[in-house]
């Protein structure tokens, strides 16, 4: 009798732990990057981990002027995460925000909702993952990028924005930005050639709106 009850105690003990084990492999799998700095993006591209730190293994912030064609001040802010000096294999993500006045902060802050994006204005963002392949000419480094499509298959959902004053000796208001994201990546022929699931990425707007003295 004293058999029986330490085999099924043993048995209960083993099938408890191997569930704990499968609970916290889980946890780990949902947050694969738990050390990553204050601005990054964590999450899998391709089904791969990706932790782009802000301050480790050279990893650098890209944060927003206006880009892109604009009537001043029109335009787009960018961010991001880039790597210098780049080297051969080094990745980059850039996310475009959609057109706005780049000097009025209740307008940028109107273009970024914050909650679930519909479609019509997930459309107005642009991604580009980037890969570096050769970078013997820094001036005219070969790279594979990919850019998203925010259709029926992706998801944007913005859960914060906060504003910041005097940051960085910045005179202007800086918007720091959190986001969730899933898209499908297309090269440049339009062929699919990846995704982005549960990407969270963190990024900063310079909004110069600093009034003169």
């Amino acid at each position: 009798m004293k058999k029986i009850l330490t085999l099924i105690v043993l048995t209960v003990f083993f099938f408890t732990c191997s569930e704990t084990v499968k609970e916290e492999t889980a946890i780990v799998e949902e947050s694969p990057c738990r050390n990553a700095k204050e601005f990054h993006f964590s999450g899998y591209i391709n089904d791969d981990v990706k932790c782009f730190n802000d301050g480790i293994q050279d990893y650098q912030r890209y944060s927003g002027g206006e880009v892109e064609g604009h009537e001043a001040p029109i335009g787009r802010f960018v961010m991001g995460m880039d790597t210098w000096p780049v080297n051969n294999g080094d990745e980059a993500l850039f996310i475009y925000t959609p057109k706005a006045n780049t000097k009025d902060v209740e307008d940028i802050k109107a273009k970024l909702p914050l909650g679930e994006l519909s479609l019509e204005q997930r459309q107005e963002f642009l991604l580009r993952y980037r890969v570096v392949l050769d970078v013997a000419d820094i001036h005219n480094m070969k790279t594979h990028q990919l850019n998203a499509k925010f259709d029926n298959d992706s998801s944007i959902n913005i859960y914060k924005i906060e504003e910041l004053h005097d940051y960085l000796f910045y005179t202007g208001t800086i918007l720091k930005v959190s986001m969730l994201i899933s898209c499908n990546l297309y090269d440049r022929d339009n062929n699919l050639a990846g995704k982005i699931r549960s990407g969270d990425f963190t990024g900063l707007i310079y909004v110069d709106d600093a009034k003169d003295d």
